[in-house]
């Protein structure tokens, strides 16, 4: 169905298939849409309308990514302009939001709305800059897969190149590591943690996903970067990856 609707193209066929548009996962509908670029915003703006139909919109334009991108400065006049229905305003911080940091120039021209005395246009635009400014995930196809272990045990083997790494992550105050054992953290084993040059644009709701929990990061490795008053074995620095891994599933 949503195939044949894609190769259509026609504003019918488009509204067809925002209709069809799941409130869950991404499938074959979000794809079409998804193809369909720029073309199929019109139909989504009203769901972005309405904060229980919103998601399934805004994974969409997630997915559109770049093509999507140069609407976001008619979205932020939208958002601006007081005589545009309070809806059509957290409508277009929604779609601003859905872009992640391919908006972060519309940062500025959101700003003043974080302070409105409206509460729902100050709340969602808090939560649009947020989006914005915050860290953006780039999976790097050049890290090399290694081990912490293979980290401490030949730091300069691994010196100035890409590495992926997984670890129990700590971020605090003069603290950012990379330990090898979750215990390792518990018992202060610095020397068996690596320091990670926290991306200074990772959010608060970022920061809670990943610390104090396994994760995987790619990063460049620096063997004669040992964070805070020489605690670490190496540094991670230009953070690219940095993800929860949760446990494997175990079959019956």
């Amino acid at each position: 169905m949503a195939g044949p609707l894609r190769t259509i193209g026609t504003p019918a066929a488009i509204e067809a298939l925002v209709e069809d548009l799941p409130k869950g996962s991404e499938n074959q509908t979000d794809f079409a849409l998804q193809k369909l670029g720029p073309r199929a915003i019109p139909a989504l703006m009203p769901l972005l309308e309405n904060e229980n139909t919103s998601p399934s919109a805004i994974r969409v334009i997630k997915l559109m990514g770049d093509s999507a991108a140069p609407l976001q400065s008619s979205w932020s006049q939208i958002a601006n302009d007081p005589g545009e229905p309070l809806t059509k305003r957290l409508a277009a911080l929604r779609a601003i939001g859905a872009l992640g940091s391919r908006a972060r120039q519309s940062a500025a021209s959101i700003e003043p709305l974080s302070s409105s005395s409206d509460m729902p246009l100050r709340e969602q635009a808090a939560l649009t800059l947020e989006a914005v400014q915050s860290f953006e995930q780039k999976v790097d196809s050049h890290a090399q897969e290694v081990s912490i272990v293979e980290l401490l045990a030949n730091p300069l083997t691994y010196d100035g190149k890409q590495v992926q790494i997984i670890g129990f992550l700590r971020l605090e105050f003069e603290g950012d590591a990379l330990y090898l054992h979750r215990e390792d953290f518990e018992h202060a084993v610095s020397k068996n943690a690596i320091w990670v040059d926290r991306p200074k644009d990772l959010s608060k709701n970022q920061t809670a996903e990943v610390d104090k929990k396994y994760v995987i990061c790619e990063g460049t490795f620096n063997a004669r970067g040992h964070g805070h008053m020489g605690m670490f074995s190496g540094s991670l620095t230009h953070i690219t990856r940095l993800e929860s891994w949760g446990p494997v599933a175990q079959k019956d």
